[in-house]
């Protein structure tokens, strides 16, 4: 499954040389106990990403990368409007630059 992750454009050398670093998600932030893991936080469109990106960056200069996620681990995030989801992984995930503001 294809999603889409925004970032601040600081972080995109990092995540095309490493990949993006799965964060550990907390059962505070979420109604359903498979969230308390480890994963990446992604979008079913590239609209969504840039829209969430741009809501959370303080104005700072933002981009998108996009990444492959298995389908059985990708879980909908019932915290964000769209079609956000949620990929378990304890792994580093390697991704491509699509938007850069």
């Amino acid at each position: 499954m294809k999603l889409y992750h925004g970032t601040l454009q600081e972080n995109v050398e990092d995540i095309l040389e490493n990949g993006l670093i799965p964060q550990t998600t907390y059962k505070h932030s979420y109604s359903v106990d498979r969230f308390l893991t480890n994963g990446i936080f992604g979008f079913d469109n590239l609209k969504d990403a840039i829209s969430f990106a741009k809501d959370n960056s303080s104005g700072w200069e933002i981009a998108v990368v996009e990444f492959e996620s298995d389908g059985n681990n990708t879980f909908i995030d019932p915290e964000y409007d769209g079609e956000a989801r949620f990929f378990k992984t304890d792994d580093l995930v390697k991704a491509i630059l699509v938007y850069n503001d």
